[in-house]
């Protein structure tokens, strides 16, 4: 039988930490704002997490940040964005707010196919009439022609749309046959360009200055 080791003798009890009152020594970092921390919501769940099971406790949590810096910036993203074909229509076959298609699940994430409703975007703006919560969403980036997510985003809103997703695993997760060496090569050169080129030929989108790169998780 293992025996636990014995409790040191001597260890800090006590830590002095010397509290700064007043602004920040000139230099120590660029000024940012109140609300620049965030948080991510994975696309799939969005409708768990938001909808229907959504609480009061949530909302009271969001308006309490609110009241201590001003808003509170919300992702709305993930894994699915970056294989999935994400579809808005008026209803889907089961009439829930999001469906997902398991017989199509692609890469080591297993992501599915997602189909929702319109009724995810009016959700979230709803979310931001009652509490000031501002939105990032992911682009649905294998199908770029797809530009539902922008033409009806939520204007006011919607801070910025995000395409691609932890793009320094594509090759390790096979989603696409390419290392973080040619990452910004290819995905300028196949991706963005599409993305930019339909954007710019699509005159129900209003903002577009939002575009964003996409995030990573490896460097």
């Amino acid at each position: 039988m293992l025996q636990a080791p014995a409790p040191l003798a001597n260890f800090a009890t006590q830590l002095n930490i010397a509290v700064r009152d007043g602004p920040a020594p000139l230099g120590s970092s660029i000024q940012q704002l109140s609300f620049f921390f965030g948080f991510s919501i994975e696309m799939s769940v969005v409708d768990e997490v938001l909808g229907q099971r959504i609480r009061v406790s949530f909302l009271n949590l969001m308006a309490n940040l609110i009241c201590r810096s001003g808003r509170v910036n919300i992702r709305v993203g993930g894994n699915t964005q970056e294989t999935a074909v994400i579809m808005m229509v008026q209803n889907t076959t089961s009439g829930k707010l999001l469906e997902k298609d398991y017989e199509n699940t692609k890469g080591t994430t297993n992501s599915p196919l997602i189909v929702y409703k319109e009724d995810l975007l009016y959700l979230l703006r709803n979310i931001s009439q009652t509490v000031n919560v501002r939105w990032f969403l992911g682009i649905p980036f294998n199908a770029t022609y797809r530009l539902d997510i922008m033409e009806k985003g939520h204007r006011d809103y919607l801070l910025g749309l995000q395409a691609g997703n932890e793009a320094g695993l594509y090759a390790y997760m096979r989603k696409r046959p390419y290392y973080p060496v040619r990452i910004m090569d290819r995905w300028t050169t196949l991706g963005i360009w599409a993305l930019v080129y339909q954007l710019n030929r699509n005159f129900l989108v209003l903002n577009r200055t939002m575009l964003m790169g996409p995030s990573v998780s490896a460097a």
